[in-house]
Formats: C-alpha cells, structure tokens, sequence
C-alpha cells in the first residue's frame, strides 16, 4: 500500500512559480499530488519522477470543461486535479502553455475578480449584521460591526482599483 502524506504550505495567487518548483521537488522525492486545497496538498508515495507543474485559474462551463483540459493536453500538459476554479497540470517538458495576452489577461482579471466578489459578499453580510445591531440598539457589537464593515469595503475598493488597472493595463498591451 502507497503511503499518502498530507504536507501545509502557505502560497499566494502571485507565486505560482515558487508553488510550481515546490511541487516539482516533491515528485522528485517519491511523491505525486493528488489534490490540494488552500495551503494543504495531498500526495501518494510513487516512483520520483522528473516532472513540471502549472495550475490555471478559469471559470469554465461543464460544457467546455473538454475543449478547456483538450487544449492543455495539446500542449503536452496532463490534467492533476481541480479544485474550484484551479486547476494543476503536469508535463514531463517545461513548455509555456499562455501565448497570448488575452489569455494572460482573462486568468490575471478572473483571480482579482474572484477576490472582490469575495470581499463584496463580506462587506454585504458585515452591512447587514451592522443594520441589525444598530436597530436591536446593541452599541459594543456596533460598534465592532462598524470597523470590520469599513475595513472590507476599503479592501473592496482596493481590490476594484487594482482589478480596473490591471485590466486597462492588459488592454493596453493587446493594443
């Protein structure tokens, strides 16, 4: 029987090439991924093996979910796992799967997009808890209500901004 470890490791959107080598060194050590969830994988003991790693972030349809893993596949990249929309391939050659811009620009918008409509839904449900507490006349947990509403929506904004340059960025480049 395969011995299966489950290893935590803390990786942001922005460093998929530091989680891309860290998976890769661990297929070098005997150990292939077989899911992963925020900050925790999960591998089986296998033979090391000399491989390389990418992950996608797309919002793609049970309808085009086929062509989606087709076209990887045609770029000699094998389907890992997915979880949401991530998505992990390996490849025994390192070969850049993004060519185009446009492609680069739908997974950069789609991460920062996520983000906000993230903090949006936190903002919303902090409002409406704020609303509540305020009519039931409960001062402490309004006021405490009060600060976290405000820090999300400021993060909201934020992530807006960012999301709004980024994107006008990109479009510029494409141009």
């Amino acid at each position: 029987m395969s011995k299966r470890i489950i290893r935590f490791r803390l990786f942001f959107v922005w460093q998929a090439s530091e989680e891309a080598h860290w998976l890769e060194n661990m297929a070098e050590q005997g150990f292939a991924l077989t899911y992963a969830i925020p900050f925790l994988y999960f591998f089986k003991q296998q033979q090391p093996e000399k491989i390389f790693f990418c992950h996608d972030y797309a919002a793609v349809k049970k309808q085009d979910l086929d062509n989606y893993l087709q076209l990887y596949r045609d770029s000699g990249w094998q389907p890992v796992m997915r979880y949401g929309k991530w998505f992990y391939f390996k490849s025994e050659k390192n070969q850049q799967v993004f060519s185009d811009k446009q492609l680069l620009q739908r997974k950069g918008v789609g991460i920062i997009r996520g983000f906000l409509t993230i903090f949006i839904v936190a903002f919303l449900v902090n409002f409406i808890l704020l609303l509540v507490a305020f009519l039931l006349g409960n001062n402490s947990v309004f006021d405490t209500l009060k600060s976290t509403t405000a820090i999300t929506l400021f993060y909201a904004i934020l992530l807006a901004v960012l999301w709004w340059w980024r994107k006008s960025k990109l479009e510029n480049e494409l141009e």
